[in-house]
């Protein structure tokens, strides 16, 4: 299994070491970015780098803007979800999809006292 900086009492994270499997990319290299062209994204790994100061101020700047809102998203969601189904597990792919399933395990855990289950897949792509 993968190491995460997320809680265990957040997300099970169902990811398998890949680094030996799949070519890391530094993205913003040029030469680098033409080999990923025509890549799947499960096909190769992107470095990432810490983000620079600016890159929070505009960060930081953004999420005040769009927090309300979002939260007012996630609220509508888990509260759908919950009314709907029991025993509810959200499973989605790795990179977009494990925030918002964080944010609505929490909020149907402190507002609307239920708990859910989070658990996050590799992706998977049937190669041909």
């Amino acid at each position: 299994m993968i190491k995460s900086t997320f809680s265990n009492d957040d997300v099970i994270i169902l990811l398998n070491d890949v680094s030996d499997k799949v070519e890391i990319i530094d993205i913003n290299n040029e030469k680098e970015k033409e080999k990923i062209k025509d890549m799947h994204y499960c096909d190769f790994i992107p470095t990432e780098e810490i983000p620079s100061r600016e890159y929070l101020e505009i960060f930081d700047e953004m999420l005040d803007l769009t927090a309300s809102k979002t939260a007012e998203y996630i609220a509508q969601l888990a509260t759908k979800i919950t009314k709907s189904y029991d025993n509810i597990v959200l499973v989605s792919l790795v990179r977009a999809g494990i925030i918002p399933a964080i944010l609505i395990k929490r909020y149907c855990k402190q507002f609307l006292k239920k708990i859910l289950n989070i658990m996050q897949l590799e992706c998977l792509e049937e190669k041909v």
